[in-house]
């Protein structure tokens, strides 16, 4: 009974054109107000999407070598006067340089030596000496120290010379140069000090007196006096510490004798032998000599640095 009722009156409503215009409109205006809450509740709710499938790895590419490439060309060479010039501290034909300055700096050297020597105490002048036999030579033995800076060396020395005649001690101070070349040093310098003859063997050696009585009388004859002279020579270096030389020196000698006075016991001597000493020149004048030595000798030392 309802639906040709709303059948009744729709056809009332479009029988007429205006009355159904404004049905059209208003008809079309409620669906559409319908259908828009719908669309907005549509578009707020996300929707439940599949997940997408799972993908393989792509198939890994073969390992092939890459051909290989040329070596890069070299930078052009750069004139010789703007080429770098090589460092002294690095270079590989130097020494390291704590190797010189240790050998540069030596708070202290020590040194032995043996040699020969000869001795001539009237080469310039000789007054009243009154030794019969003043020259001779023989083996030379010393032992010195001092220390070093860069070249300069500042040192002390005593040598004793075992000769035929006599026997000669010195000691002597020394100023050396030391010129380092490669692994020697050439030495030039120069010393002096005190001199001092010992034993006088031949002073009075004759037939009237025995070599008891020679040497008894010889003891008591004293000469002594100053030398100075010059150094020259080498040590090869093995390292910084040892050393193997060799140098020669030149002195010059002034000698001083006083008088002898008769040794103790002398009154006991024969007459001959007495008298034979109170006619020397030993025992009636001063003597004195300028005159020359000089002496060879094979080195070691040994040397401490900084």
């Amino acid at each position: 009974m309802n639906e040709p009722r709303g059948a009744c009156i729709l056809a009332r409503m479009t029988s007429r054109p205006p009355r159904r215009f404004a049905c059209v409109f208003a008809l079309s205006f409620g669906l559409a107000f319908i259908a828009v809450p719908s669309t907005v509740l549509a578009q707020e709710v996300p929707s439940a999407e599949p997940p997408p499938p799972a993908t393989e790895p792509p198939p890994a590419a073969p390992n092939v070598t890459p051909p290989p490439s040329a070596p890069p060309s070299p930078p052009p060479a750069l004139p010789s006067e703007l080429q770098p010039k090589p460092n002294a501290e690095t270079s590989p034909d130097q020494k390291p340089k704590e190797e010189e300055s240790s050998r540069l700096s030596e708070l202290l050297f020590l040194n032995a030596e043996l040699g020969a020597s000869y001795v001539n105490m009237r080469t310039f002048s000789v007054e009243n000496l009154g030794i019969t036999n003043a020259d001779g030579g023989g083996f030379m033995a010393g032992v010195g120290v001092g220390v070093r800076i860069v070249v300069l060396s500042l040192g002390a020395k005593l040598r004793w010379h075992k000769l035929s005649p006599f026997n000669l001690v010195q000691a002597n101070g020394e100023l050396l140069f030391k010129l380092p070349i490669s692994s020697v040093d050439i030495l030039i310098g120069a010393h002096g000090g005190y001199s001092g003859v010992g034993s006088l063997n031949d002073l009075f050696a004759g037939p009237a007196t025995s070599a008891a009585t020679a040497d008894q009388l010889a003891t008591n004859v004293s000469i002594r006096g100053w030398n100075a002279g010059l150094d020259l020579g080498f040590d090869y270096f093995f390292n910084n510490y040892f050393s193997l030389g060799l140098g020669i020196t030149g002195d010059f000698l002034y000698l001083q004798r006083p008088k002898s006075t008769p040794p103790a016991g002398f009154d006991q001597l024969p007459a001959d032998v007495q008298a034979q000493y109170l006619n020397s020149d030993v025992y009636k004048y001063d003597g004195k000599s300028a005159g020359f030595g000089m002496a060879g000798a094979l080195r070691i030392g040994f040397h401490l640095g900084p």
